[in-house]
């Protein structure tokens, strides 16, 4: 039932986003690849890892990515290419430079519009700015949700790390990345001690094979 309302939630926003123009189509449809893949990862791991409220997990991760749809849509069509091929963190200054916000602002703004519960909302924008923000920063009662939910993203964009942590190089490799310098701090949480064991099960790695991720975007 979590994997049938992600994608339920999925097409919804499909239908508020589209591309305006052929050149952006690419865009958008590598957008809904990551969220294809970061939404069932989130069902996966929540399952694995037997968490309470499993589909709210799901749920802010699919929303997690409305910041860059948005950004998609409103980025001009020159810009584009470039904005796809940088890091978050350098996707983060070309939109705060191009649009004056961020993703991770512009998400939460449009969520607030649609009257979508503010702690959802809060969820949603807590979790981008993951990215910027130490753990130590972070209420530790919501650490660990924020780094699974920041997790997923991360992976939804780049599986190939998920299978660097099987190896039990997960932390160190999101340390030497600054767009995840600041998350490997939240997946050092005690309640967090079974993910790597969980990361490595076959339905998870499963998930972040090719061909699931291909699946999943479609």
């Amino acid at each position: 039932m979590n994997t049938v309302r992600s994608i339920c939630l999925q097409y919804m926003l499909a239908e508020a986003f589209k591309p305006g123009l052929a050149s952006a189509q690419q865009a958008f449809d590598a957008i809904w690849r990551w969220c294809g893949t970061a939404s069932e990862l989130a069902v996966r791991l929540g399952k694995g890892m037997n968490l309470p409220n499993q589909g709210a997990l799901s749920t802010q991760v699919v929303l997690g990515f409305v910041g860059q749809l948005a950004v998609a849509s409103l980025m001009p069509p020159k810009a584009l290419a470039a904005w796809m091929a940088a890091d978050r963190i350098g996707r983060t200054r070309m939109e705060q430079e191009t649009l004056g916000l961020s993703a991770g602002e512009l998400g939460p703004m449009l969520l607030s519009t649609w009257a979508l519960p503010p702690d959802l909302v809060d969820d949603v924008g807590e979790t981008a700015r993951v990215l910027v923000t130490p753990a130590r920063q972070a209420d530790t009662t919501r650490a660990p949700w924020l780094g699974l939910a920041s997790l997923c993203h991360h992976l939804g964009e780049h599986p190939e790390d998920g299978h660097i942590g099987v190896c039990s190089g997960l932390a160190e490799r999101l340390s030497a990345q600054a767009q995840t310098f600041h998350l490997a701090s939240y997946l050092a949480h005690p309640a967090l001690a079974r993910l790597p064991a969980v990361l490595a099960s076959h339905d998870v790695q499963s998930c972040l094979s090719p061909a699931s991720a291909d699946e999943a975007g479609n």
